[in-house]
């Protein structure tokens, strides 16, 4: 039995075809996923003025979907699932116990959740938002994966963002926040900004 708290990834199972469930999943995420990202400062003293990205997709359902959740997890082969109890707000989770789907390193995203999207496209408007957060995931794996400095002596190694990097993080964020804010018929009219990694001297950039 697997515990409530889980990494380890268990076989997907043999009885379920790969194919069909990737198609599922993408139609499942268009009415249960999340696609987050945030740029936020260091509060720690030692790295003031160093900034971090949180780039993050999850699944929450009810505990009693949890085999859908463990599925889920084993067909991406990334990731973590967590029980979440009741919330003691009844506002929240409508006091019910979830079983949530997360994927946070950015690696794991770039290399198998924009996979998975890629081979099988969003249908709903959810795809607006996909299409913001995969510009913002494929930033910060660039400059991640750049030359690194030390803050601070051997703790702290960061990677370098531009200040220029951090603008256009920040714009996407925001863009990903607008958008959700837009009707069904506004969302029509509108077009996520694109941008297209540059490297330079200094790193990966985007540019409009």
């Amino acid at each position: 039995m697997a515990s409530r708290n889980s990494t380890i990834i268990p076989p997907f199972p043999d009885h379920i075809d790969r194919n069909y469930f990737g198609a599922w999943l993408s139609g499942f995420t268009d009415g249960e996923g999340c696609f987050q990202a945030a740029l936020r400062e260091y509060k720690n003293k030692k790295r003031k003025g160093k900034w971090y990205t949180s780039c993050v997709f999850t699944i929450s359902l009810r505990s009693d979907d949890e085999t859908i959740v463990r599925n889920i997890h084993s067909y991406l082969g990334v990731g973590t699932v967590a029980y979440r109890p009741p919330a003691k707000n009844q506002e929240i989770r409508k006091g019910k116990s979830q079983y949530r789907y997360e994927v946070c390193n950015v690696s794991d995203i770039v290399n198998y959740i924009i996979h998975q999207f890629e081979k099988y496209p969003l249908m709903s408007k959810k795809r607006r938002d996909y299409e913001i957060w995969k510009q913002a995931c494929i930033l910060a794996h660039s400059v991640g994966k750049q030359k690194r400095r030390y803050i601070g002596g051997k703790r702290g190694i960061l990677p370098i963002w531009s200040k220029g990097n951090i603008e256009i993080f920040k714009s996407l964020c925001d863009d990903l926040v607008n958008i959700r804010k837009f009707t069904d018929k506004q969302i029509e009219s509108v077009e996520p900004r694109q941008y297209t990694i540059v490297e330079n001297q200094t790193g990966f950039m985007f540019s409009d």
